[in-house]
Order: structure tokens, then sequence, then C-alpha cells
């Protein structure tokens, strides 16, 4: 079967709304052959600087190249990070709504890359909490949106965008009209992801959460198969999905199935997190009740989407038509 399955071509409600923190990743390439007389670092000869999107914006992207229309909600600066990120959203064609807070800079990652060795990040953030008016800015466009979609992901890096209210207004939000909401989380207070129909940690994530919150102590991911259903319902969610890196992903419900990865050379990982939610959110989009599906050809799909982002430098969106699956 191929992803044509996953691609809500002939169906009217064909959007999947992303909020969260919305992030500018920007990247130095050039070649180092000396090291500085000034200190025991590497000197880098620039060669070229390119932006991408990062966090809920690679997000937003990758549903877009997976073939799926995406609205993207989220807060940037007033600044020219911000101007680049607009400007390359328009470029791929999502609607963005983003609130912009003069006295916030644009989440900037700047990475410096010679020999195709990832040498350096610089981030550039402010972590505190929304106006109070850019939160209810982004709740009232919400409200407007949410009948044209079919599904909803809280990308929630832990930058200020994603607080408990807002989490918690989006996941009812997307149980009052009936929509799944896949959540990227962060940290370990995961009450306000309670009642989202999917969870999406990474396993070294999971396992501080776990090891904090519950009174046992884990580390390895035949320990999490364990323990996974007890979250689920815990936490009153319809699945969770632990990506185990080499090791595939692991969808739990009442039940536990672990999908192996693809195999293909890991080169990067960055955005690998922000490629496999945006590829159960354009599973579950593409059939006609996205709350009934399948997640067995999703987590295969979500896979083949995480095979091929992290065999890249850079954050990536994975085009449609490069995935496919059995």
């Amino acid at each position: 079967m191929t992803v044509e399955r996953c691609i809500r071509k002939e169906l009217t409600v064909s959007n999947i709304l992303v909020i969260g923190d919305v992030m500018l990743d920007c990247y130095y390439w050039g070649e180092t052959t000396r090291i500085s007389p000034e200190a025991p670092v590497p000197v880098v000869n620039l060669e070229e600087v390119t932006y991408s999107l990062g966090g809920a914006a690679n997000v937003a992207a990758n549903i877009s190249s997976l073939g799926q229309d995406c609205i993207l909600m989220g807060v940037i600066g007033k600044d020219h990070e911000g101007n680049v990120l607009s400007s390359l959203l328009r470029d791929i064609g999502i609607t963005d709504y983003l609130v912009v807070e003069r006295d916030r800079p644009t989440i900037t990652k700047t990475r410096v890359v010679a020999a195709n060795q990832h040498m350096l990040r610089i981030d550039n953030e402010d972590t505190s909490p929304l106006y109070i008016k850019s939160a209810q800015t982004l709740r009232s466009r919400m409200t407007q949106v949410v009948k044209d979609c079919a599904a909803i992901v809280i990308s929630d890096y832990a930058k200020g965008a994603v607080s408990e209210q807002m989490a918690v207004d989006v996941i009812n939000l997307g149980i009052k009209h009936h929509i799944p909401v896949f959540v990227d989380p962060k940290g370990n207070d995961w009450a306000k992801y309670a009642n989202a129909f999917c969870v999406t940690p990474n396993m070294r994530e999971f396992i501080e959460f776990f090891n904090v919150n519950y009174n046992s102590e884990i580390s390895t991911w035949e320990e999490i198969v364990a323990v996974a259903p007890e979250v689920v319902d815990e936490y009153h969610l319809n699945y969770m999905c632990v990506t185990l890196g080499a090791g595939g992903i692991l969808v739990a419900d009442k039940e536990v199935t672990i999908y192996p990865a693809e195999t293909l050379e890991v080169v990067d990982v960055s955005g690998a997190g922000d490629t496999v939610i945006a590829a159960f959110a354009v599973d579950a989009a593409g059939i006609e009740d996205p709350l009934a599906v399948e997640m067995k050809y999703a987590a295969i799909f979500a896979n083949r989407a995480a095979a091929i982002a992290v065999s890249q430098i850079g954050t990536v969106a994975v085009p449609y038509y490069e995935v496919e699956y059995d």
C-alpha cells in the first residue's frame, strides 16, 4: 500500500491544525582546516547560510509535504527571523495565524556545520508565558478554524506557547468536535495532556517522565513495554506512541506493539519527532473518521517518514512520494 491512503483528497475537511512553539532553524555551512590561534577551537570558513522551519513550524512543513493542508498557530517576534520564518511558510503554502509579540524574539536555533559535522548550536529564545492577549487571540482563532480541521497537533517544546490551560483548551476543543489531538510532549507534567487522542514522546522523554512521576525506575524499552498501558489508562489517552530511535515505534493502548524502524543511515536526528507526529496526524486525517485511524499503518508510515528525515542533515520536510509502506 502506498502513501496515497493517507491523503485526504476527496473529503471536504482536509486541514490539520498545528499549535505550539514555532521556531526558525539557521545553518552556517562551511569548511574547517585549522585551529584558531586565539583559542583551541576550529576556524570555520563560512560558505553558505540557510534557513528552515523548526519546532511546530517543522511539524507543519512535514504535514504539508506529506500531502495535507495545514494551519499553523503560534508566536513569533517582530524581527528579521520572524520575517524569514513567515516567508518560508508562504513559500510552501502553509496558512498561518502567528501572533507577533514585540518584546519576544522569534525562537531561533543557529547551528554551525563543517564537513557534515554539527559543531555548535546557539539558541535565541524567551520561554516566558505568552501575554494574556496573545493567548486569547490564539484561542479565538482556533475556535474559528477547528470546524475545517480533521486533526490537531500540539507541538510542545516548553518554550511558552503551550501553557497548561492552552493544552487543556486545545484537547477539549478536539473532543468537542470529534477530532483527534496528537501531542508531542515536553517535561514531566503530563496532566495537561490528559484525554488527548495520542501522545508521542521519545524514549528518553518517557523514561524521565515515568521515573519522576511513578514510584519505580525504568531505563530500557523492554521496561517501557510493561508500564505503557498503565500510563495510557491513567491519563485517559487513546494511544501513546513512544519513538525508540533505531528500535522503531512502540504503540500502546491496552496492549503494546512495537513496529521496527526502517534501516536507513542515520545522519542527523534533528526534527525526527516533528516528522513522526506529522505522519501520525496525516494518516488520521486521510480517512473518513480520523478517530478510527489504524495505528498499525500510522506507525509504519511514521517509521518510514522518520527514516528519510534522519538520513539527511538538518530539519527537513519529507515528501509524500518518498514514503511507501506495505
